[in-house]
């Protein structure tokens, strides 16, 4: 159940407002997904800035998640040079899993963090920004999901509004 990223992202949000939420579990914050989806991890697109990853990656490991490097498990937070090399930190908590993207998205960084807004506490790539990854991504995954998807005019409208000053306060960071 998508419910139970909700309490990790917002302890990282509270340690960094850096990153959107993309992927699947952006679509499910969009209201684009059913709650009973099968989301199997959390994609996040991180600033690429080193004191942003660490304060991140800091946040997930001192609350017991365990962090991976392409399946690796990694004792300390690798340098951040050794993650642009890997695109991205993964981080497991029992079947929970977020992954920290730095690098290699279908849209640049700055693009995605800069229309992200605020849904349940946590920021969150725009709707077209996120569909617009999924589709030139073209998974069997991704096209399912994307059959869920509301019909839109190519903005980031839903069903129900960000949070209010939602997308300020993260412009004013990126």
């Amino acid at each position: 159940m998508p419910q139970r990223y909700l309490a990790p992202l917002r302890r990282l949000a509270a340690a960094d407002n850096g990153f959107a939420c993309i992927g699947s579990f952006g679509l499910w914050l969009w209201g684009q997904l059913p709650d009973e989806s099968d989301i199997p991890d959390a994609d996040l697109a991180v600033r690429r800035d080193p004191l942003v990853f660490e304060r991140l990656a800091r946040t997930l490991r001192d609350n017991g998640w365990m962090l991976e490097l392409w399946g690796k498990p990694v004792a300390a937070i690798p340098p951040f040079d050794v993650v642009l090399a890997h695109h991205y930190l993964r981080a497991r908590a029992g079947n929970l899993c977020i992954d920290l993207s730095v690098c290699d998205l279908a849209l640049p960084l700055e693009h995605l963090l800069a229309g992200a807004s605020l849904r349940h506490g946590i920021p969150v790539a725009a709707l077209a920004d996120i569909v617009a990854t999924k589709q030139a991504r073209g998974l069997a995954r991704d096209r399912e999901q994307l059959r869920f998807t509301q019909p839109y005019s190519g903005s980031a409208a839903a069903s129900e509004p960000a949070e209010p000053d939602g997308r300020a306060a993260i412009r004013a960071s990126v």
